[in-house]
């Protein structure tokens, strides 16, 4: 059948006919998407091909379903597979945004009224309005099946409140690592260790910092988001408190209580871009993933460029004769204790648990069996309010449902079991980028050691112009987290137009740019301290490695989320351990 076999009711209809032939591009079913099920295949998937073959791209579910009863359509229903999952079509009917009365007529007669009830209660609160929940768009299926489970928004909070939340938790790792590093030669003074032991402790906390994300990743990915955010940052507030006390509260084994005290720090900071990665993921469709990815490592890409900044000051003053140079360091710790006590009241007040396996679109409505509100029972009541006070407050170990829709919709929480982590790592897709990323951030903490003491050595900088020397690269960092995104995502939406076919591999044209444009950085960085040319030709290579750096970042992080599925924090802490491994290999060569 097609949609010239539709006769109008009446001589009147016939304009309505041709406004019906633009709803057909909504609840759209991809030609790609569909396979043949193991079961035996029949005549109502032929007719589908058939027709996507006559129609070149689109075809309307709705438009199968005239002329059938509803035993004929749920039977065919059954043999469809989508994505080599069986899914029901009625997940791929939605309310259209077009309300003409012909349109709105065929709908009611057409789809049976069990159809209609699953259709109106299979997304919680989105059927009181009025969106389309199919794709218009041609992806591959892997991406048809990301943006069919992500195009659900979220109900209960703003998620771009929760972007800014997590940018700013997310730096609380980074920022601790690299406020350390200035008051090495005060902490030598003051607390009578020698040089070597110094750098062993910044080699301790890179180890813990490159090996702990491949734990944060897959407890996230089984026990929620939130949970492990609020465990790191009260491990970290810890941690930063012990460092801040060193030697005060026991002055025998200095060594032994920083590196003790180190490694706790290392284990809580390891923690948070791994979760803030995967909240992405939870919140954000994949059309507009890849420039909230950007806005989210704004925060960690800028914090190794505001560290050395903020020690500047602080061991300035301390030097300058304002106060006892002890203390000063001492503050540095301090802060980050401030930093995250601030983060750990975010978290707690603002970020709610996100994780989809366990939550779904963060609805409590699941809990009761879709039900309306005004048809609770007491009981039923209570289940809602303590559901929705659970996904609040995180800490949920089970789905909050156990219904066979929201099964559907979203993947169970993986088994944290070896065999599940190295299905992980035996996807070379991620190693393959990750293993690159990790080269763009050894190249970019080369760069950072490295510049204090040559802007030092060759153009006689002080503190202060040495700290103000890291805007540059600070502001290339900036400007390439706010438009690495936005390009990405705006030139794949052009492509969407021009193909019919669109791949998550096209994410990594844009991280190929970023590695070139950080490798030419690099390159002339080298070359211009060898030859002494200006200080101002030194800045210009030192943007182009950070705006390389977030290029590459962003885009592979991007790819990451889309082909991980329901174990994005697992793909994301190998990314982070492969790239912490690197910087902490450069940082050490340098």
């Amino acid at each position: 059948m097609t949609s010239k076999d539709i006769k109008p009711t009446d001589t009147g209809d016939e304009e309505n006919i041709m406004n019906d032939l633009e709803f057909q591009k909504l609840n759209i079913i991809k030609k790609n998407s569909f396979k043949e099920s193991t079961s035996s295949p029949n005549s109502f998937e032929n007719e589908i091909k058939t027709s996507l073959n006559n129609n070149n791209e689109f075809v309307s579910c709705e438009h199968f379903l005239f002329g059938k009863t509803p035993t004929e359509i749920q039977n065919k229903i059954s043999s469809l597979k989508f994505n080599n999952k069986y899914k029901t079509t009625s997940n791929l009917l939605s309310i259209p945004t077009k309300t003409n009365s012909y349109a709105k007529k065929q709908r009611t007669q057409s789809i049976p009224a069990t159809l209609k009830s699953e259709t109106i209660s299979t997304f919680p609160n989105e059927s009181r309005k009025e969106t389309d929940l199919c794709l218009d768009t041609p992806f591959s299926e892997q991406v048809v099946q990301q943006l069919k489970e992500q195009n659900i928004k979220y109900t209960i909070f703003n998620y771009k409140l929760i972007i800014i939340c997590i940018a700013f938790i997310a730096a609380m790792g980074p920022l601790a690592g690299n406020i350390y590093i200035p008051a090495i030669p005060l902490l030598e003074k003051n607390l009578k260790l020698s040089r070597e032991t110094m750098d062993g402790s910044i080699s301790l906390f890179m180890a813990v910092f490159c090996v702990f994300p491949l734990v944060w990743g897959v407890l996230c990915d089984r026990f929620g988001r939130k949970i492990i955010l609020l465990f790191g940052l009260i491990l970290s507030i810890l941690a930063n408190a012990l460092l801040a006390r060193l030697g005060q509260l026991c002055d025998k084994n200095i060594l032994a209580q920083l590196y003790c005290y180190r490694v706790i720090q290392g284990i809580a900071a390891s923690c948070f871009i791994s979760c803030g990665c995967a909240m992405i993921r939870d919140l954000v469709p994949v059309n507009q993933r890849a420039t909230y990815m950007g806005y989210f490592f704004l925060g960690p890409n800028i914090a190794p460029v505001i560290a050395p900044i903020v020690a500047g000051i602080i061991l300035s003053a301390g030097k300058n004769g304002n106060g006892n140079g002890d203390v000063h360091w001492r503050w540095l710790f301090l802060i980050l204790v401030i930093l995250n006590c601030i983060g750990l009241g975010i978290t707690i007040i603002i970020l709610p648990e996100t994780c989809r396996s366990l939550v779904g679109n963060g609805d409590p409505i699941w809990a009761i069996g879709l039900k309306k509100l005004n048809t609770l029972t007491p009981e039923e009541t209570k289940l809602f309010f303590r559901t929705r006070m659970k996904i609040h407050l995180g800490g949920i170990l089970k789905p909050i449902s156990e219904s066979s829709k929201f099964l559907e919709l979203y993947e169970k929480p993986p088994t944290i079991s070896l065999r599940n982590y190295i299905k992980v790592l035996k996807m070379k897709y991620i190693l393959l980028v990750s293993v690159s990323v990790g080269l763009q951030f050894s190249l970019y903490y080369a760069f950072v050691v490295t510049l204090s003491h040559e802007l030092k050595d060759n153009y006689g900088f002080k503190n202060m112009g040495m700290a103000a020397g890291y805007v540059v690269p600070g502001s290339g960092l900036i400007i390439g987290t706010l438009t690495s995104g936005r390009i990405s995502d705006k030139f794949m939406k052009k492509w969407i137009k021009e193909d019919k076919v669109i791949y998550p591999e096209k994410r990594l044209i844009f991280q190929l740019i970023g590695i070139y444009t950080s490798c030419i950085g690099g390159i002339m960085y080298g070359w211009f301290l060898q030859f002494h040319v200006s200080v101002v030709a030194v800045f210009i290579s030192s943007f182009f490695v950070g705006i390389g750096l977030t290029w590459a970042t962003n885009s592979s992080t991007t790819y990451a989320s889309l082909i991980a599925k329901a174990q994005t924090g697992t793909a994301v802490s190998i990314m982070n351990a492969i790239r912490n491994a690197g910087a902490a290999i450069s940082s050490g060569i340098a």
